[in-house]
């Protein structure tokens, strides 16, 4: 599919494009394909993450919202240093019905989620995931979000040392410890 922008974007060389689909595409109770994207326009020093919405089985996409863009604010104001940005958004659909969005700000830095309770047209504003604040020795990269047929919601995230995260409400409201699973 195309997706159509409401703003310049920045053409990037090599392999990748200026915005990439990330994971989540999902067929809504409309019938509607929405999902997350990530990238920059023109101009953009950092990368955000964008909620899209096609109509038409795939062929056409239109943005709806941003979820998050620029930099990120740490608890008590702080930065947190030199970041790319959001980028490698995930959502999925709660238990209670809002979406979820969890994403990266560069390596070793914390994750941040954003929720929506309108189905994507909005989102609140991105927050650190509570658990996980202290990345120094993790590579918070490549989250992936899975709501479970017992209503449990898992995020994954991490390369070389995976780690999950478990949501038993379903919404990710509440978050238990990670867990590490090395990969042999």
């Amino acid at each position: 599919g195309k997706v159509h922008f409401d703003k310049a974007i920045t053409k990037n060389q090599g392999l990748w494009a200026s915005f990439a689909m990330h994971r989540t595409l999902m067929v809504m109770d409309d019938g509607s394909i929405q999902g997350v994207i990530y990238g920059t326009y023109k101009g953009d020093a950092y990368s955000r993450c964008l909620w899209i919405k096609g109509t038409d089985n795939g062929k056409n996409y239109y943005v709806v919202s941003e979820i998050g863009s620029g930099v990120p604010v740490g608890a008590g104001g702080t930065g947190y240093g030199d970041v790319e940005g959001f980028c490698e958004p995930v959502a999925t659909r709660c238990l209670d019905g809002s979406l979820i969005a969890v994403m990266r700000i560069d390596s070793y830095k914390p994750l941040f989620y954003a929720r929506s309770y309108d189905n994507g047209l909005t989102w609140t504003t991105p927050t650190t995931l509570a658990g996980i604040e202290n990345m120094g020795h993790i590579w918070s990269v490549d989250p992936d979000l899975e709501l479970t047929s017992d209503g449990t919601l898992l995020l994954s995230y991490g390369r070389h040392n995976i780690r999950v995260m478990v949501s038993l409400d379903g919404c990710g409201y509440d978050w238990q410890e990670p867990a590490a699973l090395t990969l042999k």
